[in-house]
């Protein structure tokens, strides 16, 4: 297969691929090779640096295996005019799979408690919020809500943060018999992300809710924030796990030029 850069006139774009997941008996049984020249092997999670330097350029990649072989892999792969980790756009659809592996890969990951508190956000922790039925065992009134609010708590002079908000889980009835509010609006869909900007001293407001008087379903949800001042996914103080550094910014499925699986 060939991937060729499509961007426009004024130059390439650089990247990598790293492949998180070589089963079995990698290039002896089976094998992936880059620009008929370097293959990838053990072990996994290694950074491969790509570069396409002039519009249409082309990269070649090639899987090879002999009669039997059990082919089991994961590899990811991306270019940028900065080299950097592709950002991700309003309303993206994301791939489930693909970023649990992101959220697992990793080390900063903060769990929200929904007890009308405030998180200040940093910019290297990626904020998860779990809901579930019993959350709201305690609650006798009709309608029943839980909240926290993130905010950013920087001084007055330090930059905006771009926020992304997306639940890669809600299950039974939302938007009918349960919900979510994020600032006011609504989120109804899994796997969509949700866009804005937090300045100094600014805060956003998380809100679940359930209508007790409606049918009874099941209330399951699990979602994700983070603040970062260029809107890329958090990094680790220490870049030395490549693999980790790279899968958390490859969930798109629109900004991965390939994701193949076996």
């Amino acid at each position: 297969m060939e991937f060729s850069w499509l961007g426009d006139n004024d130059g390439g774009c650089s990247g990598a691929i790293v492949c998180p997941r070589l089963e079995n008996n990698v290039c002896g049984d089976y094998g992936l090779t880059v620009d008929a020249e370097r293959q990838i092997c053990r072990p996994p999670g290694t950074s491969y640096p790509i570069a396409l330097d002039v519009t249409g350029a082309v990269i070649s990649l090639r899987l090879w295996s002999e009669q039997g072989a059990e082919v089991d892999f994961q590899c990811f792969l991306y270019c940028t005019k900065d080299g950097q980790l592709p950002l991700i756009p309003e309303g993206a659809q994301l791939d489930h799979d693909v970023l649990a592996k992101a959220i697992n890969a990793t080390s900063k990951l903060q769990d929200v408690s929904l007890d009308d508190t405030v998180h200040p956000v940093s910019p290297v922790v990626v904020y998860h919020v779990s809901i579930a039925s019993d959350d709201y065992s305690a609650c006798n009134e009709t309608r029943c809500e839980l909240s926290a609010s993130f905010t950013n708590a920087l001084p007055a002079d330090s930059p905006t943060c771009m926020y992304s908000f997306v639940c890669s889980r809600l299950a039974g009835n939302p938007c009918g018999e349960h919900g979510i509010e994020l600032g006011g609006n609504p989120v109804c869909h899994e796997n969509v992300v949700r866009n804005g900007t937090l300045a100094a001293g600014e805060s956003l407001e998380l809100n679940f809710w359930v209508a007790r008087d409606e049918a009874g379903g099941e209330v399951d949800s699990k979602c994700y924030f983070f603040c970062t001042e260029d809107g890329r996914w958090p990094v680790r103080k220490s870049n030395k796990d490549l693999s980790s550094d790279i899968i958390k910014g490859l969930v798109l499925e629109e900004l991965i030029i390939s994701f193949i699986r076996y």
